[in-house]
């Protein structure tokens, strides 16, 4: 399994994307990340 943790695999959703006509709705990563709602402590 460690040779394929290394590969260097760029890949993309395009071809997802057209076949099921999906759109994301949900924010991305780093807009979920940037919200602080995950680390607030209150």
């Amino acid at each position: 399994m460690g040779p394929f943790i290394g590969l260097d695999a760029p890949s993309s959703n395009t071809i997802t994307r057209e076949l099921l006509s999906w759109e994301p709705t949900r924010p991305t990563l780093l807009e979920d990340l940037e919200d602080d709602h995950c680390f607030d402590e209150s």
